[in-house]
Formats: structure tokens, sequence, C-alpha cells
């Protein structure tokens, strides 16, 4: 099977998806959230990729984390979000900004659509964390460029 990656930059360079998603009026996240959601279609149903949809779990969660920038070691999460599907329907969502302790870059705003001034009154991570463990469970993740570690 192939993997998200793969699967990403197939449909990233596809002439439809690029000419559809320029021509919306969507946010940067909500065409993301497209993009994810065409991704995991094409991978149970092996459009770009041939894989058998039994080997695509019944149950899964499809994460999405933001940070104030690029570098894991350094930034800070700013936005945890998750939906969780069972036999191929949205069953729960799970979204939160967090506070960070630095500033959000103008590059990741511009990316993200998310401000500093947008986070002065959200929770701190670990006000939240816990709850977005307990939100994905033992569920399969599906995510883009995401390194978990839960200790």
């Amino acid at each position: 099977m192939a993997s998200y990656e793969e699967v990403y930059a197939k449909l990233v360079k596809d002439s439809q998806i690029k000419a559809y998603l320029a021509e919306t009026n969507m946010t940067v996240k909500a065409k993301k959230e497209f993009l994810m959601y065409v991704i995991v279609q094409t991978l149970k149903r092996g459009s770009v990729v041939r894989a058998a949809s039994t080997d695509f779990p019944q149950d899964y969660v499809v994460i999405d984390i933001e940070s104030t920038g690029l570098d894991k070691n350094t930034d800070e999460v700013i936005q945890l979000s998750g939906i969780k599907y069972h036999n191929d329907k949205q069953i729960e969502q799970f979204d939160t900004l967090v506070h960070p302790k630095q500033q959000v870059s103008g590059f990741i705003s511009n990316l993200t659509g998310i401000s500093s001034q947008m986070l002065e009154n959200t929770p701190e991570f670990h006000e939240v964390a816990s709850n977005y463990r307990t939100f994905i469970g033992n569920y399969p993740i599906i995510g883009h460029n995401v390194c978990v570690k839960f200790s």
C-alpha cells in the first residue's frame, strides 16, 4: 500500500485538484482538510494506488497538528485537531487552539490562518494534551508529516 506522502504527492500534482483549490474561497485549513479527506478516500478505494479496501482499517483517526514554526525541537503546538471515522463515516471531531509561549511566525500565520492574537485566551498544551490523547485512543492514526510520541 502506498504511504500517505506518496498519495499526497500525486494529488497535489493533479491539475484538476490544483485548479479546484485555486478557484475556491476556502481557507488554507479547509483546503488541507479537503486534501486529507481526498487522500483517505483515495487510499480506501485504491483509485490512485492499488490497495484493497480490506487493508484499510474500519476505524481510524485523521489528525492535524499546527505549530509556531517548522522545527519540532524548538517550535510549539498551536492547534490540535482530529476527525474519528468508523466505516467511512465521521463519528467524532476534536479541535482546539493552544496557547504557546512563543509568537507564531508570519509564515505560519499565512499558512494556517492562525495568529498569535487568536491564541491569547486559549488553554496551554498541558491542559489539552490528555484530552487529545483520549480522543485518539487506540485508533490507527492518519496524518501528514506527523511524529507522535506518547509516554
